[in-house]
């Protein structure tokens, strides 16, 4: 069974307990853009690797390993573009945050008794910090948020401020009901 939340997130009942899942945004630019991008850097690396082999030069060397690096990030930002997805879930105790690119992914668990205030939260943050700079591509930051130990632990990435609002009121009613607390964690 399936319920939409909103127009990027939906309820299924997943194996240990109902699941919300968020489909990571759709930029149409970068997805046009990056296969074209990726195509003539690919071209390019393959030309510079044909050269060091031929004359082994220290500086193009050096210049393989950044074009590397931006081969696997452009490659990494398109695919969750296109395919990613978050899956946030609430098996007995825990808070389950997954984020996957088709079968692969990362899952982090999170103690229930030690979450608190799960809220539709805004962009925060440090401008300076690496994952802030990862959130223009997608990848990092997050419109729902909750405290754990300290700091913000944040998903629903680039979720509109009404269903990142949906998304938070939905977890903490499967949260509530689990543990039989429901409005603790607003």
């Amino acid at each position: 069974m399936s319920r939409s939340i909103g127009s990027r997130s939906w309820v299924v009942d997943g194996t240990t307990a109902p699941e919300v899942h968020i489909r990571a945004p759709r930029w149409w630019w970068p997805l046009i853009f990056l296969p074209i991008w990726l195509t003539a850097w690919t071209f390019g690396g393959i030309m510079a690797i044909r050269q060091l082999l031929i004359e082994p030069q220290l500086f193009l060397a050096v210049w393989l390993v950044g074009w590397l690096a931006g081969e696997l990030f452009a490659a990494l930002a398109w695919s969750w573009m296109a395919f990613g997805e978050e899956v946030i879930s609430v098996p007995p105790g825990n808070l389950a945050i997954a984020r996957r690119i088709g079968p692969w992914g990362i899952t982090r668990h999170y103690p229930l008794n030690e979450c608190t205030a799960l809220r539709a939260a805004g962009w925060f943050g440090t401008p300076g910090s690496v994952s802030d700079s990862l959130r223009p591509w997608g990848l990092s930051g997050g419109t729902v948020a909750f405290d754990y130990q300290g700091r913000t632990v944040r998903f629903g990435i680039g979720l509109d401020e009404a269903e990142a609002h949906a998304v938070a009121e939905e977890l903490n009613l499967l949260i509530g009901s689990q543990a039989g607390t429901a409005g603790r964690y607003e």
